[in-house]
């Protein structure tokens, strides 16, 4: 066998066992929840417990991420040989994560945009009938709902980026490059939302450009926490302020926004999946990512992310 196909087979193989402790960390996640379910409703009956789940589907979810990425992160630092700098998990007396500035530029992403379409008309106040019918808690009533929903969005945003961004985009880098590794991993990350409740064509490139966004900011600066807050700001700021679909889940919120009767404002704005499968949001989000490359740290700067696997190691090798 050729030294090419020796370093494909590793990876791949290193690609299985990332996988394999997701899916571990998920069906643990969801017995978890079932547990919690049974004694919560005081009974084992197969079909409330089923109902219970669903209707807390953040639950398993979170217990989920929670169980996966300390498996991730040994398994990227023992086996895979990717020290804690290259995850982007920098300890605080070396650099200050950046987790709030991360945030608040992830609410940027989505509020400025979207409070200029509220200004021209493309977003209105959802009617008090249609927040009746969507059954989904709105305004002084959601309070309770999004201090419950938050730490969840928190770790779901956590999980997905040391999973994509601080593992897989940096396993696959002396193999593919920066570039190939960055596409790779914002691939991937498309293919776990396509079966989120109204995926679409349009849908898929907005979370295509969210993902090369995210690698991007990643690779450029190496803080995980940075990317983690970015991520976190866009989730909130679309599902619990302004109550729009977050990649086709809608959410407790303190607003209850839709979009206008329009076909033009439907093709800006999205529609059942979200903003992400709005031109206008497409344009945002490729304005992020130059300006992110602009933003990239020079060599002087003390706060340079660490040394690559891709700089250590030539491709192939």
């Amino acid at each position: 066998m050729s030294p090419q196909l020796r370093v494909l087979g590793g990876r791949l193989l290193g690609t299985l066992g990332i996988v394999a402790i997701v899916v571990a960390g998920f069906v643990l996640g969801a017995l978890g929840a079932s547990l919690l379910a049974g004694i919560a409703l005081g009974t084992d009956d197969a079909d409330a417990v089923t109902a219970w789940v669903n209707e807390r589907v953040f639950i398993p979810t979170t217990i989920g991420w929670l169980i996966a990425m300390p498996g991730l992160v040994l398994l990227g630092r023992k086996a895979l040989g990717l020290t804690a700098d290259v995850l982007g998990l920098r300890p605080r007396e070396r650099r200050r994560p950046r987790f709030v500035l991360g945030f608040a530029l992830g609410l940027l992403l989505i509020l400025l945009p979207a409070g200029l379409a509220r200004l021209f008309g493309g977003f209105v106040p959802m009617d008090a009938a249609a927040v009746d019918a969507l059954a989904v808690p709105t305004g002084a009533a959601a309070i309770s709902g999004i201090v419950y929903i938050l730490p969840a969005l928190l770790v779901a945003a956590l999980g997905e980026e040391v999973l994509f961004r601080g593992v897989l985009l940096r396993w696959w880098e002396p193999v593919l490059g920066v570039k190939g590794a960055l596409v790779l991993s914002a691939l991937l990350f498309v293919a776990v939302h396509v079966g989120n409740p109204g995926a679409s064509p349009l849908g898929s490139i907005g979370v295509l450009l969210a993902g090369v966004l995210l690698g991007l900011v990643f690779v450029l600066h190496g803080d995980l926490w940075l990317v983690a807050g970015l991520h976190l700001g866009w989730n909130v700021s679309e599902a619990l302020v302004l109550g729009v679909p977050v990649s086709g889940h809608t959410l407790p919120a303190l607003l209850r926004w839709t979009v206008a009767d329009s076909e033009l404002a439907r093709g800006l704005l999205g529609g059942s999946f979200g903003p992400e499968e709005g031109l206008l949001f497409h344009g945002a989000l490729a304005v992020a990512i130059v300006l992110a490359v602009l933003s990239r740290p020079g060599s002087e700067d003390p706060g340079a992310p660490p040394v690559s696997p891709v700089d250590a190691a030539p491709a192939g090798s």
